[in-house]
């Protein structure tokens, strides 16, 4: 009597559940949930599916979109999708593979918050590596960033490529590739370039009106974009067309600043326009500037035409001595007819070029008489060629050019 209770009582569980078209598996009676098809629930348990070897595996006949199996034989959840995929890693960091024209993964969002996301606390946030002509890491955007990287001591975005492009950047209307810091002791970017031949960084742009590459720190006392080189080319920049290879702009620093050890700090090269063009709009600052600390040549030009000039000359002091000046008779310096002018100025040696012109005011000594200049196998000296006394007070003009 007891086997025929048992057996009404699971025919009976077993007609609820067909005809609720739903199953539940639990040790406490508890109903499926309502959109599950099989409700399985434990707190002491887990769900074992089928276990196949491989073999075993590709023996199931015409198997179903979706099905789900554990292979011994790879130790890997896999489900088969027009091909049997691995679903996870057990034993390693999170993979997935395939063999296709479209991204391995791909992140969408259709707010206003990131569609793919990677974080690192000291290495890669996320690391893209391509060994064929495929970008490692893409980022497409039409308005906002198309990929950004955060890293709080390591890499935000790594990039590698043993062929083509390490990092590519596409954006239809805002900026393709951004880099900005708020710290004034580090770059905004850092690119390095291990192979002597190779660009460290390229940037082509087919606007009219936007740059290339554009690097802004917000920090006053750091650099918007930096670029060292021990014995190359710190910056190339070719323009074959009306726009600037390089551009910089800046409202109280530096519009752009190169520095090299032992090359050249900067090269400008065009073959239409301008080399090198330099503008502001301040009435007391340089429009260049080139300085060298050391006592070498500041700026040298090599052309047919070495040096053009459309407005005034205005030469100032030295580093150490002055290249133009004005010197006047006192008894200390002049002798006779002979005005001695000391080495303290740029006027120390017997290849220099003097132009020297009279300085007369109406509050000066006024010379009538032919001078000259001459060096007196120590000093430069001005004297007037009659050998009448040079009058104490008469001044002059000196520019030094030196060879």
């Amino acid at each position: 009597m007891k086997k025929i209770y048992y057996i009404s009582t699971i025919l009976l569980c077993v007609f609820l559940h067909t005809a609720n078209a739903q199953m539940g598996v639990n040790s406490t009676g508890a109903v499926p949930a309502s959109s599950a098809m099989l409700d399985v629930s434990s707190t002491t348990k887990g769900f074992l599916m089928p276990r196949l070897t491989t073999t075993q595996r590709d023996a199931i006949p015409s198997p179903a979109n979706g099905l789900i199996i554990y292979n011994t034989s790879i130790g890997e959840l896999q489900v088969y999708e027009g091909g049997w995929k691995i679903l996870s890693r057990a034993n390693a960091p999170f993979t997935m593979s395939g063999n296709n024209n479209i991204g391995i993964i791909q992140g969408f969002n259709s707010g206003s918050g990131q569609g793919l996301y990677g974080y690192s606390a000291t290495g890669f946030g996320i690391l893209g590596t391509s060994g064929g002509i495929n970008s490692g890491v893409k980022g497409t955007s039409t308005s906002g960033i198309g990929l950004e990287g955060v890293s709080t001591s390591g890499y935000g975005v790594s990039g590698i490529s043993s062929s083509n492009y390490a990092l590519y950047g596409f954006a239809g209307t805002n900026h393709a590739l951004y880099a900005e810091i708020n710290g004034g002791t580090v770059a905004a970017a850092r690119i390095v370039n291990n192979n002597g031949t190779g660009n460290a960084i390229y940037a082509n742009n087919n606007s009219s009106t936007n740059a290339a590459g554009r690097f802004v720190n917000n920090n006053a006392n750091g650099d918007g974009g930096r670029f060292d080189v021990a014995n190359g080319i710190g910056v190339f920049s070719n323009a074959t067309g009306t726009g600037n290879a390089v551009q910089g702009e800046t409202s109280s620093g530096y519009g752009g600043y190169f520095r090299s050890a032992s090359g050249t700090g900067l090269a400008a090269i065009s073959s239409s326009s301008y080399g090198l063009y330099a503008e502001n709009s301040s009435a007391t600052i340089p429009v260049a500037q080139f300085a060298n600390l050391s006592g070498g040549t500041g700026l040298e030009l090599i052309a047919s035409t070495a040096l053009k000039i459309t407005g005034a000359i205005k030469v100032a002091g030295g580093i150490t001595a002055q290249p133009a000046f004005k010197i006047v008779s006192s008894a200390g310096n002049t002798a006779g007819h002979v005005l001695t002018i000391p080495n303290t100025t740029l006027a120390n040696n017997t290849n220099d070029i003097l132009i020297v012109t009279h300085n007369y005011s109406p509050t000066g000594i006024y010379l009538t008489k032919p001078y000259g200049v001459y060096w007196t196998g120590t000093n430069w000296a001005i004297f007037i060629e009659d050998f009448t006394a040079m009058a104490v007070g008469t001044a002059f003009n000196v520019l030094v050019i030196k060879q």
